[in-house]
């Protein structure tokens, strides 16, 4: 058992051979938005430098800004995003005191075996066996009755329930 190769968890693919195609248009892709991301930062960059260069005595001659206009603009964004805030904070809170009222709440007490064997629509000796299996994996049937196999056994070595 010690011997067994196990594969690297979790399985995260880093060595795929993508395509060139694919490759190619996520580069070209990349480029585009950081050129129309540039492109929409025009303006504010050229107040940044404009501010820069005025520190050494220099003067690009950046256009004033409309603060009004700019305003205007941005307002119904701003408030947009201040409701969504306040939303989000009230849920916030809304689910605070759902977890400070569930906390004092006792646990219920644990199933017994054969509670918890006529839950799982099996046998105790069934739910017992499935127990010890270091990896089960588990199947439904279209009745709704489970099917348990070791993770490493093949499907004719399953554990099947009545």
């Amino acid at each position: 058992m010690s011997g067994e190769m196990r594969p690297p968890w979790p399985p995260i693919i880093t060595d795929a051979k993508e395509p060139r195609l694919i490759v190619w248009r996520d580069r070209l892709l990349t480029v585009g938005m950081w050129i129309l991301f540039l492109y929409l930062l025009r303006h504010g960059i050229h107040v940044v430098l404009d501010i820069i260069t005025d520190l050494f005595g220099h003067d690009l001659g950046a256009p004033d800004l409309n603060w009004a206009l700019w305003w205007s603009r941005l307002q119904p964004y701003l408030v947009v995003a201040i409701v969504l805030g306040l939303w989000l904070l009230a849920w916030g809170f809304v689910a605070l005191k759902r977890a400070r009222q569930n906390i004092t709440k006792p646990q219920p007490p644990p199933l017994t075996l054969a509670e918890e064997a006529r839950h799982a629509g099996s046998s105790e000796a069934d739910l017992l066996a499935w127990r010890k299996l270091p990896t089960a994996i588990v199947e439904l049937d279209e009745r709704g009755r489970p099917s348990v196999r070791a993770g490493s056994q093949s499907a004719s070595e399953s554990v099947r329930a009545n």
